[in-house]
């Protein structure tokens, strides 16, 4: 099994200029209806398309906005703070909390945001998310936290048990594997790395992997947005890149040998979260 994932608190200042649709961007939470557990922060739940938010393109869905023109929002609800954004003129300028809160405020909790793999006959393998209808499954030499991204560090290899597989056998369970963790089926509730790593271990070895290394799927359903708050590096590792390189190409081999007009595109659909919220999402 292999490694945490780390970063650091990052605060900036962003100066907007009010457009024709205001800020560009919805605001969700307030001490009258926090929109993370526990927290009475302002967040931005949706940026629009070409407001002016998108048109700077520092600000973020899931950036919590700590103060606008140096007033504090912290404990305010969330109506003295859409009036706070409405009557601060042309220029605007908003203190940001960027997304990588997430990763210390779990952390906090004794919770943490951990990538896992499984090593076997002196292979790793894991599963990250991408947009495509292939396998997510990818490779690499153990304990290499490296070939992840810089925002990995390794933690610690746990024992999980033997097997009896072959190595020869190794390749067609991760074919098959790759028929359910599919690229475009990641979830961070319901089908991420540890999943896939959990069914590989009860597979190889009839045991789950430890049940705290998959904490942050339970906790995600506190935060609602949690998935778009953590760095794309952490759901497509850099070593899944090579894999989806591949995997297109072997989709493009695929279409062009296809005589078959009538063949499924293969388009890839999006996956959502399916989770609802009854907190108020006001435009800016």
């Amino acid at each position: 099994m292999n490694g945490s994932m780390h970063s650091a608190r990052t605060v900036m200042d962003i100066n907007l200029k009010r457009g024709p649709a205001g800020l560009g961007f919805n605001i969700v939470g307030g001490l009258d209806q926090q929109y993370v557990l526990n927290d009475s922060g302002i967040y931005v739940s949706k940026i629009k398309e070409d407001g002016a938010a998108a048109l700077d393109g520092r600000l973020r869905e899931g950036d919590k906005i700590l103060a606008i023109n140096g007033i504090k929002l912290e404990d305010k609800t969330h109506g003295a703070a859409v009036d706070l954004f409405r009557t601060a003129g042309e220029d605007v300028l908003l203190s940001v909390q960027q997304k990588y809160w997430i990763n210390e405020y779990t952390s906090n909790l004794g919770i943490g945001v951990f990538h896992s793999g499984i090593e076997i006959y002196g292979r790793e393998f894991a599963y990250g998310g991408h947009p495509y209808p292939f396998s997510g499954i990818f490779e690499i030499n153990p304990g290499n936290a490296a070939e992840l991204g810089e925002t990995f560090k390794f933690k610690e290899a746990i024992a999980l048990g033997t097997t009896d597989f072959t190595e020869e056998d190794i390749d067609n369970i991760m074919e098959e594997l790759g028929k359910e963790f599919k690229g475009n089926a990641y979830h961070l509730m319901h089908k991420n790395c540890n999943h896939f790593s959990s069914s590989l271990s009860e597979l190889l070895c009839g045991r789950e992997i430890p049940r705290w290394v998959n904490r942050l799927a339970y906790f995600s359903s506190c935060i609602p947005f949690l998935q778009s708050c953590l760095p794309k590096e952490w759901l497509t590792p850099a070593a899944l890149q090579s894999h989806i390189s591949l995997g297109l190409h072997k989709e493009e081999q695929m279409e062009s040998s296809d005589e078959d007009p009538s063949s499924p595109s293969g388009g890839a659909a999006a996956a959502g979260s399916g989770h609802s919220h009854s907190c108020r999402h006001t435009r800016v």
